[in-house]
């Protein structure tokens, strides 16, 4: 069963248990790459005599009309080992072959690797490269050479681009000729070239999905509750410029469009296809689409793994069709996906859309919802919004790689019930966060909450003391609840960063201000002390009354414009590097004046200000807050407080050098693999490690760790402790 294409870092991979897998190329699509094996022996005879001339030479260095026995004898000579050979498919055709032969034993491997002429330049040749080069270093080789036409500069660039250190050598006898050899150990610059071939294959892989072109709804019927017709009725409200094509049998009218009676029959190019059939249409809808060349597909239709082995059975079909045409995947089981500021409204939920900053990936539907409905209450837009229900293909790690390049996006928040690939989003979310924030909740907390995420949506849980460690590695801001997401999202979206823990509290309610100053102990922030100027700039125009340190209390008898006045001299504040106004609306239109006024102080000192207006009159937040403006507004002191604490951290966060990831030598991985193997052979069904092998696994991941001795009787105690001193 192929892997999903969160799971294809050749380099992170450990043998032979990743292959077959799914992999994007640089434009998008999606191919699939496996082992050569005996029963390819046709297509491979029909893949090399659709090679053209040139490509065959360049290939064999010289033309070879026909792969004969002889020939085809070598190239099947295979043993996974010494001699290895990878095919790429693309709907069933192969369409690259790559492979490397070494002599037994050799530390040195001759590689080669051969791509159809329609699907050059295509980034093959490299993901090629990059997975032998996987392979190879497993089983102890450590270089790669390579004999190539000197006038193949194309497979010269290959080897270059891939980052390793290449040695390039013309044959002295036959100039036409040239030698590559390199060093197949990860580099630097290799796992740099790496990530970015990654991030660019998945941002255009997820683009069909989130910048369509056209858009088809399989299920949209004259029915007028149908999930289907509800999606083309979202379309068509929210002002999709594109196509939109209803599905049906009966081929009727749906929503004022003319409907089709199967995706053939559009007879135009379809970008995405949302399928909302039965469960047990749903597999023959997908086949039908990517027949038609459709790209991608949204399907929210439930009843596959989160509904026991019938239902992971037919998500495993669900997602072969996918990859068998090379279309990425959204679901099953979720809610939709939607794009306000395109128009694309595909939810068969409704909910009020905002344009904005703000990413959302949510795994389940109804909290998606909610968070969304929640955001457009409080005015924070979003960019684009993904259900991903069972990740059955499409996941986080997919979407924050499309993320990191948006320009529509600046924060990107998760709901998250599991991890598709810990060590892939722990690398991939450490480069993002170093340009845009991720704000996430993990849910699964608790035993109760793991048992019902995995009966909702099939989700596998994460121990939480591991989450809290992969999150606070990569920098994701890890929140507990929606209000702390869209608290933090606002902050983050709209404020600048905090330069220290130092923040001034002032406004015209005590009370207020008593709970901001004990929430920033909690939050290990700190009161500021105020400058003396600061002090006597703000008594010369407040209510004689007013208490002048922090928090600054200047009574219920503060008017808007000498709060405001006040609010510009604690934020011109060396000493000073947040604000907290807490206010309490005694006067109609006070509110708003104030908010105005919050936002003018923001602009002008580049520190962040969040209003707490603690009143039913309060101002409900401008529409565009989140697209760039510094005004935040809150109802309570303490959220506001934990708003700043997330700021602070993430300033701290990004102080830090980065870290180059360095993948483990094999030789550590085998030696660690070999612990974990000895105790699931014991208990298959998972065990905890016993203190000993804990610590060896420890250390071999370069922790230190006093080795820890198994003892049985006060004597043993006695001389373990001598021994350890």
């Amino acid at each position: 069963m192929p892997t999903t294409l969160a799971a294809v870092t050749a380099v992170d991979r450990v043998i032979p248990c990743t292959w077959p897998c799914d992999v994007a190329l640089r434009e998008g699509t999606v191919v699939h790459v496996r082992f050569l094996a005996a029963p390819d022996r046709e297509a491979l005879v029909r893949f090399h005599e659709g090679l053209s001339p040139l490509t065959q030479r360049r290939r064999f260095l010289a033309a070879t009309p026909h792969l004969n026995s002889k020939l085809l004898e070598i190239l099947f000579n295979l043993d996974g080992t010494d001699r290895v050979a990878l095919v790429v498919e693309h709907a069933g055709q192969i369409v690259a072959v790559g492979r490397y032969s070494r002599a037994s034993g050799s530390p040195v491997a001759e590689a080669a690797f051969v791509v159809d002429d329609a699907w050059q330049s295509r980034g093959i040749g490299a993901l090629l490269l990059e997975h032998l080069v996987a392979i190879a270093r497993h089983h102890g080789i450590e270089r790669f050479t390579a004999v190539t036409q000197s006038e193949n500069t194309a497979m010269l660039d290959v080897f270059r681009s891939g980052g390793f250190p290449v040695k390039v050598e013309r044959d002295p006898i036959e100039p036409a000729i040239t030698t590559v050899s390199f060093p197949i150990d990860p580099t630097p610059e290799s796992v740099r070239n790496r990530d970015a071939r990654d991030q660019t294959a998945a941002a255009a892989s997820i683009r069909p999905i989130l910048a369509p072109y056209s858009v088809a709804v399989i299920g949209a019927s004259s029915h007028h509750v149908s999930a289907g017709t509800v999606i083309v009725r979202h379309l068509k409200a929210a002002g999709f410029a594109g196509p939109i094509y209803p599905v049906h049998p009966g081929a009727e009218p749906v929503e004022g469009l003319a409907g089709f009676a199967n995706v053939s029959a559009i007879g135009s190019p379809v970008d995405l296809a949302v399928i909302a059939v039965p469960a047990d249409a749903v597999i023959e809808a997908a086949a039908s689409c990517g027949a038609a060349g459709v790209r991608s597909l949204v399907v929210v239709s439930a009843g596959f793994s989160e509904e026991g082995e019938a239902g992971r059975t037919r998500q495993r079909d669900l997602l072969q069709v996918a990859r068998h045409f090379g279309m990425r995947l959204v679901g099953p089981n979720c809610l939709g996906i939607a794009v306000p500021a395109l128009g694309l409204d595909a939810l068969f939920a409704d909910v009020e859309l905002t344009p904005g900053s703000v990413a959302l990936m949510s795994q389940s539907g109804a909290v998606g919802m909610a968070v969304l409905a929640a955001a457009g209450s409080r005015g924070i837009g979003i960019s684009s919004f993904v259900s991903v229900g069972n990740k059955a293909d499409v996941s986080g790690n997919d979407l924050l790689q499309y993320w990191e390049s948006d320009d529509a996006t600046r924060v990107i928040a998760l709901y998250l019930e599991s991890f598709g690939n810990p060590r892939n989003f722990a690398r991939i979310a450490a480069r993002v966060t170093r340009n845009k924030p991720i704000v996430a909740i993990k849910a699964g907390r608790s035993a109760g909450g793991a048992r019902a995420a995995a009966s909702h949506t099939a989700a596998l849980a994460s121990p939480d003391a591991v989450v809290d460690a992969l999150f606070e590695r990569a920098g994701v801001t890890r929140v507990h609840d929606v209000p702390e997401l869209l608290d933090v999202a606002a902050a983050f979206s709209s404020l600048p960063l905090m330069r220290g823990r130092r923040v001034a509290i002032v406004g015209n309610a005590g009370g207020p201000e008593v709970l901001a100053a004990d929430a920033l102990e909690v939050e290990r922030l700190t009161l500021a002390t105020l400058a003396d100027e600061t002090i006597a700039r703000i008594r010369e125009h407040s209510p004689r009354f007013g208490s002048f340190s922090d928090p600054m209390d200047l009574t219920a008898a503060a008017t808007p414009a000498q709060i405001g006045l006040a609010l510009d001299a604690v934020s011109d504040d060396p000493n000073v590097d947040a604000v907290i106004v807490c206010h309490v609306t005694v006067r109609a239109g006070d509110a708003a004046a104030l908010a105005n006024r919050i936002a003018e102080a923001g602009q002008r000192s580049g520190k962040p200000i969040i209003g707490c207006f603690l009143s039913a009159r309060a101002p409900q937040p401008a529409p565009n807050v989140g697209s760039g403006r510094p005004i935040v507004l809150m109802d309570f002191p303490e959220r506001a407080v934990r708003a700043l604490a997330h700021l602070a951290a993430r300033s701290e966060w990004l102080a830090r050098p980065a870290e180059e990831y360095s993948p483990p030598h094999d030789s550590v991985r085998t030696r660690a693999q070999e612990i974990t193997n000895v105790a699931l052979t014991e208990h298959p069904e998972g065990t905890w490690l016993g203190p000993v092998e804990a610590a060896k696994l420890v250390l071999l991941c370069g922790v230190r760790v006093a080795m820890p001795v198994l003892i049985h009787d006060a004597d043993a105690a006695v001389d373990a402790a001598a021994a350890l001193g």
